[in-house]
């Protein structure tokens, strides 16, 4: 599983942009601190090869992906209220960017914030899709069969945990695909829509 957060605020005033990046297994990357820009951005290490071709399955939708998608973000809705967060409102932007970048990952045999075939971050991607934002964040899974066991993970990282929890976001989109080497693979894009 891995997180992904930039916020303009702090590209702004620190004249960059800073996008953290981490893993629970096998992944290097900032701290939940470090995301949340309590000390300065660090490099993201990038994948220096292009993946093999996906030796699994091609991406394909799960009979049940609306149930699981509206169960995933019901689940996180019910612990940002038990925290006393503002739920998250769906939207159909936001889902589209994690199906796309969902399919890219089962297609191109790779599990990262960063697609190593053309090294677009989130906020690149949110940005091509045409997501005018203040706030864009990303968690990532892959293996889990439902989306209680995707959401216990997540809770059970700080920095992913952060994610879920940052008052600031407002709305979520959901993707949830099966195919490739991992089998079912779990996409959450948050964000926060610049007022027109």
């Amino acid at each position: 599983m891995r997180k992904c957060l930039t916020d303009w605020r702090r590209w702004a005033a620190a004249g960059l942009v800073a996008v953290a990046s981490n893993a629970l297994v096998g992944c290097t990357g900032e701290t939940a601190q470090q995301a949340l820009g309590t000390i300065a951005p660090q490099r993201i290490e990038l994948l220096t090869e292009v993946p093999e071709p996906n030796p699994g399955p091609p991406a394909s939708i799960p009979a049940d992906a609306a149930r699981l998608q509206k169960a995933l973000l019901n689940a996180i809705n019910e612990e940002r209220l038990r925290q006393r967060v503002p739920p998250l409102i769906r939207s159909e932007a936001l889902s589209q960017l994690a199906d796309y970048h969902t399919t890219r990952m089962i297609d191109g045999n790779f599990f990262a914030h960063v697609d190593p075939y053309d090294r677009s971050s989130v906020a690149q991607r949110a940005n091509r899709f045409g997501y005018l934002y203040l706030k864009i964040g990303e968690n990532l899974a892959a293996g889990q069969r439902t989306a209680e066991a995707v959401l216990a993970d997540w809770l059970g990282s700080p920095a992913h945990r952060a994610i879920l929890l940052d008052p600031e976001f407002r709305e979520a989109g959901v993707a949830v695909l099966d195919g490739g080497r991992l089998g079912r693979y779990w996409t959450v894009e948050f964000g926060v829509r610049l007022s027109p």
